[in-house]
């Protein structure tokens, strides 16, 4: 029951070595929460400075200062979650990805 569990939850954390996607880090994202996120794999396509953070997966110092400057800073985590949650209904609804399909296909049978 994931949109219960969000909203238990002040700042989501997805330390993930590679991720490919990262739907954890969209649907925190959708439920307008502030994420912290591994500057591997998908996640950097996802989190930019203003819709989140960023850290080496292996870095518990960059974690740990990421973490406390969220926890401590509530106007932040509410403006990086507004702005994350803006993100996904801009780039990541269904409408959008059908949009992004049919531009493709026909970019594609055009050239």
């Amino acid at each position: 029951d994931l949109p219960r569990l969000f909203e238990a939850l002040d700042i989501v954390c997805v330390p993930s070595r590679n991720e490919a996607f990262g739907l954890t880090v969209i649907e925190a994202m959708a439920a307008g929460k502030a994420v912290i996120g591994s500057d591997s794999g998908a996640i950097p396509e996802l989190l930019d400075a203003g819709t989140g953070r960023l850290a080496a997966p292996e870095d518990a110092d960059a974690w740990s200062a990421a973490m406390a400057e969220l926890a401590g800073d509530a106007a932040v985590r509410a403006r990086l979650g507004k702005a994350a949650r803006q993100r996904v209904l801009a780039d990541f609804t269904l409408a959008a990805h059908v949009a992004g399909l049919i531009e493709e296909y026909s970019a594609t049978r055009l050239g």
